[in-house]
């Protein structure tokens, strides 16, 4: 029998479900007015839950491909902008974990499809997530992985899809009133 890799427990997870489902039939029943229990206790019980379940910052790799470094995926993306005809403003690299993360501001309001479609095209280099908006300026501001999947340490790969796209909105959201 194959064990979970998952760092929570199962009954604190069914329970945080019990308790949603409890509200939801409650509220069903009492169509014409919806009332819900709520307290600290069972907010910080499912933020709990939260971040059990989203688990520990995955280093890099011992061997890491140079195109993975702060300074390959700077490059990576200039060239990209580049090849796209994009202005790159503002450009930094989110190194706390692995994978690491692309953030800053494109000159304008930008289709990221081009960002998306250029990366298709870079060898070693793969769309996989971004969060994006606009800037009070009128600028694109980003957040972006570049490091394909295959690139990821196989026991980490999990817990790297799980913690990758909070990060990119966490990331994009530093931008917004820029």
């Amino acid at each position: 029998m194959k064990r979970s890799s998952y760092p929570f427990r199962l009954p604190v997870v069914l329970s945080i479900v019990s308790l949603c489902v409890a509200n939801l039939a409650f509220a069903a029943d009492n169509q014409s007015r919806v009332a819900f229990t709520w307290n600290p206790e069972k907010a910080n019980s499912a933020n709990a839950a939260i971040m059990a379940y989203l688990g520990d910052p995955v280093p890099p790799p011992a061997v890491l491909d140079p195109k993975y470094t702060p300074e390959g995926l700077v490059a990576a993306f200039r060239t990209l902008c580049r090849n796209v005809g994009f202005e790159v403003k503002q450009i930094a690299i989110d190194d706390t974990e692995f994978p690491f993360l692309v953030y800053g501001i494109i000159e304008g309001r930008q289709s990221y499809q081009k960002i998306k479609d250029g990366l298709a095209a870079m060898s070693g280099y793969a769309y996989a997530g971004s969060s994006t908006g606009s800037t009070g300026s009128g600028s694109t501001h980003f957040s972006l992985n570049m490091v394909p999947n295959s690139a990821y340490p196989r026991s980490q790969a999990d817990a790297i899809r799980r913690r990758t796209m909070i990060r990119l909105q966490m990331l994009a959201a530093i931008w917004t009133d820029q």
